[in-house]
């Protein structure tokens, strides 16, 4: 049944075709190199000390959550991150484990209400932020350079507009796809 649907959708329109493959293709922009993705044991110690350890994919999406949270003047919560990330709240405190395991992430009272546990990043979590959003600044840079202001405007305005329609379709069926989303 899925099947017949899917290539009845291919025949009718062309673009589905398109679509999919250059979604698939997309996978790889969010692939960061070593550099973003190694958090140095110890940073901001003295001598070159042991390697860098690599973080999972998983932990940068979760010091992203937290560095736009905090970008934006809000304390984050597991709660704050399972919807940033959009997965469900167990899965988040997963998540929000491994980083702390990691090294990026720290649990503290809130200062607003004693009874709920803020999340914050470490020296070394907000680093790797930093660098995750450099990388993405300047890929996003290097491979829009030759597209007119308009153009990009017209792929964010769209691509915001298929984002939205993603979530919505989520939040009408009533579950993160935590499965799918490849972050359990």
């Amino acid at each position: 049944m899925y099947d017949t649907h899917v290539k009845d959708r291919l025949v009718r329109d062309p673009a589905f075709g398109t679509l999919d493959a250059a979604l698939l293709a997309l996978r790889r922009f969010w692939s960061a190199p070593d550099a973003v993705a190694d958090v140095p044991p110890g940073a901001g110690s003295a001598g070159a000390g042991p390697p860098p350890r690599h973080v999972e994919s998983s932990t940068l999406l979760v010091a992203e959550a937290l560095r736009s949270a905090r970008a934006a003047g809000r304390e984050a919560t597991v709660a704050d991150v399972a919807e940033a990330l959009d997965v469900a709240p167990s899965t988040a405190s997963r998540l929000v484990d491994r980083a702390i395991g990691a090294g990026v992430v720290v649990k503290a009272p809130s200062a607003r209400n004693r009874r709920r546990v803020r999340l914050d990043l470490t020296d070394d979590g907000a680093a790797l932020a930093g660098r995750a959003l450099a990388f993405r600044a300047h890929r996003l840079g290097a491979l829009l350079e030759g597209w007119s202001p308009a153009d990009r405007e017209h792929l964010a305005r769209l691509l915001a507009r298929f984002a939205a329609e993603v979530r919505a379709e989520r939040l009408t069926a009533g579950t993160a796809h935590d499965d799918a989303s490849g972050l359990v």
